[in-house]
């Protein structure tokens, strides 16, 4: 597993690493974890920094592992006989029971190490409901000493009795000038190109962090194609860009619309200042000014928020067929006319 090792090799989140590091410093690894936060933002690669810092024969003072020796070489190779990993299987809709149970069986056999044993929960909010009552069991008995790092993109889906018994950290979004100074240093971009990654990525190292680029270049070329066919086509041909989102998935189309509530926000600012300078994604300027001619910048106001309000309900479950529906008929509305209020789609119960 490509994760950072060390803890100084985390971008942001200073205060959860200095968390993490005193209790790897401390020997209070056992426990249970729980780091929740959009996806992107750094949750795996926490947990691979305190994982290895617990395991690291050569920990400094501070709680930092070597990166070196042969228990972080086997952590970062995924071979350490005391971590283990658990993620939903490619053809399954979640963490399933006989998961936990194996995971149970497992950190009932005797460790190697004397700091005992680690597992990593990879979407943890997306347990079945015999699966996280089996968790309860193994946090509320545990077989052996372990420390057990829950990573989940939704709080609010980890039940009460489960996130009771855990350290609960959450990771947000990195402040874009200190996730520009990482894009900058890492991957040698120059200033302006570092701090457009890190604004369009949305704070989110594991998005911006691409060495390519080609993951918010291709989000960036997606949201304006969506931004123009949105102002430009017919109600029948929105209606299929919908269904088209839909179908995208929903990592993919939070994503999408984090680059476009920014394309919007450029359209809206060129539309009130009639200037280049203040755009953020500089490198779609000309296609953003074309959009900016046809949409007066009030109603370009208005679709973006239209967009901030679709993507807090895709993200709180409504059904997303209706919401992305209702978002593209509204947006179209920015081309002309005034921009008329209407009702927002139910949440689904």
């Amino acid at each position: 597993r490509s994760h950072p090792l060390r803890f100084s090799e985390i971008v942001g989140h200073a205060r959860v690493v200095q968390w993490l590091a005193r209790i790897a410093s401390e020997g209070r690894g056992p426990g249970a974890y729980l780091l929740y936060g959009p996806e992107g933002a750094g949750k795996t690669s926490l947990a691979s920094a305190f994982v290895a810092a617990l395991a690291c024969r050569r920990r400094s003072a501070q709680g930092e592992a070597c990166g070196v020796c042969e228990a972080c070489r086997a952590v970062a190779a995924g071979r350490h006989p005391d971590v283990t990993w658990v993620e939903p299987a490619a053809d399954a809709d979640g963490i399933g029971i006989d998961q936990v149970r194996r995971l149970r069986n497992w950190l009932g056999m005797s460790a190697t190490s004397d700091w005992g044993k680690a597992a990593i929960i990879q979407q943890a909010d997306r347990m079945s409901l015999q699966a996280a009552n089996a968790l309860l069991k193994t946090l509320e008995e545990p077989p052996g000493p372990a420390a057990i790092v829950l990573l989940a993109r939704d709080l609010q889906a980890i039940p009460e009795t489960i996130q009771s018994r855990c350290q609960r950290f959450f990771v947000g979004p990195v402040p874009a000038p200190v996730l520009a100074r990482a894009l900058a240093s890492r991957l040698g971009l120059d200033d302006d190109e570092a701090h457009t990654r890190a604004v369009l990525a949305g704070g989110l190292p594991g998005r911006a962090l691409d060495p390519s680029g080609s993951a918010v270049a291709a989000w960036r070329q997606r949201a304006m194609e969506w931004i123009e066919q949105a102002v430009q086509g017919s109600p029948r041909e929105l209606i299929g860009l919908a269904r088209d989102a839909e179908r995208a998935g929903p990592h993919e189309v939070d994503a999408q619309f984090q680059a476009m509530i920014w394309l919007w926000r450029d359209v809206a600012a060129w539309g009130w200042v009639r200037r280049a300078d203040c755009l953020i994604d500089l490198g779609l300027s000309d296609r953003v000014v074309a959009v900016g001619r046809q949409v007066d910048p009030a109603r370009a106001v208005d679709a973006l928020e239209t967009l901030l309000t679709a993507r807090r309900m895709l993200a709180e479950y409504t059904h997303p067929r209706l919401v992305l529906h209702w978002a593209w008929m509204t947006l179209r509305r920015a081309r002309a006319g005034p921009a008329s209020r209407t009702g927002r789609p139910r949440r689904s119960a």
